[in-house]
């Protein structure tokens, strides 16, 4: 049995296929691999499009069976657009599961399948093959989730967590501590994450990438955040001190209110595992200073931030600012 990083695995269905795919979840169960699947994941009172929609957006993997009947299920072409929506994004692997001689969709033309129409080890071999090669890509993405999430705790001295929403909620943040002065007993938070990458070569976050994260902050309770990403900083900045361009920053107004605050970028995407901790300490005295030139106001404000820092150990051209 494998460990799986793959999260759920969404099998897309028509009702009229529930004897094939019952059998087919209790040998993916088998190999190690949790799985979303109506019957198991819905409850009465349940939107079913909402739900639908969430396990979709949710999957690292999407299952598709093709059929006679599933081709002419309105909800099948619901799924099957969110998750090809999801897979030319690259935020998604979609592996359609061919169980008789139904024409493939046109959204899965072109895509590898496995056939089914045979013995059915031969096609669950084919799926378990390409779930393997997912989930070795997953393994990698979560190991370094968990480096650089136990690095920031061994610099931070300690972590929490926060949940928005409640206590049930599934809005929940890490958390560290940082003084707001070296010898101060007074402190603030930040929130952290971390951003793996999801191909290799790792794809840059970019200018867009950038407008999202802008737009996920809005209403979070703090003025402070920091990512370590796997992936390359590609938007726009300027170097912070002079002479020095591994330290940069870059200033946008998301607030209607003009606070102020700051997300940190650590870029480890091209630096050796034995730096990061040194790297991450950095990141700390940075998040300390921006701290420090925060109004009190500022620091406690449950709001969203105008200015975005990044830091960086790639680059070391000249970057440019953008905005104000």
């Amino acid at each position: 049995m494998v460990r799986s990083f793959l999260g759920k695995v969404f099998i897309s269905h028509s009702s009229a296929d529930k004897q094939f795919v019952r059998r087919l979840d209790k040998r993916l169960k088998r190999a190690g691999y949790d799985t979303w699947l109506d019957e198991h994941e819905l409850v009465a009172g349940d939107s079913l499009g909402t739900k639908v929609a969430e396990g979709i957006l949710g999957a690292q993997v999407v299952l598709v069976v093709v059929s006679k009947a599933s081709i002419d299920s309105r909800w099948l072409q619901y799924e099957l657009n969110l998750a090809t929506n999801r897979m030319v994004k690259g935020d998604c692997r979609l592996i359609p599961l061919v169980i008789d001689d139904s024409e493939l969709p046109a959204a899965v033309l072109g895509l590898l399948y496995s056939d089914f129409r045979g013995p059915f080890k031969h096609g669950f071999h084919s799926v378990e093959s390409a779930l393997q090669h997912q989930n070795a890509r997953a393994t990698a993405q979560a190991s370094f989730h968990i480096v650089a999430t136990d690095l920031i705790y061994e610099a931070f001295g300690g972590h929490g967590s926060v949940s928005l929403d409640g206590a049930y909620a599934d809005r929940s943040f890490s958390i560290v501590m940082i003084p707001l002065a070296e010898s101060s007993t007074d402190s603030t938070y930040v929130m952290f994450d971390t951003e793996s990458a999801y191909s290799e070569p790792a794809e840059p976050l970019t200018e867009g990438w950038c407008t999202e994260f802008s737009a996920t902050i809005d209403d979070l309770p703090a003025p402070l955040f920091l990512i370590a990403s796997e992936r390359p900083i590609a938007f726009d900045a300027i170097g912070d001190e002079v002479g020095r361009t591994d330290l940069v920053y870059r200033r946008v107004v998301t607030s209607k209110e003009g606070s102020h605050g700051g997300a940190v970028f650590l870029d480890l995407s091209n630096t050796a595992r034995e730096t990061w901790l040194a790297s991450i300490k950095d990141a700390k005295r940075l998040l300390m200073r921006l701290a420090q030139e925060l109004s009190p106001p500022e620091v406690a404000a449950r709001r969203n931030w105008p200015t975005l820092l990044v830091w960086t150990s790639k680059d070391r051209k000249q970057l440019k600012i953008v905005g104000s």
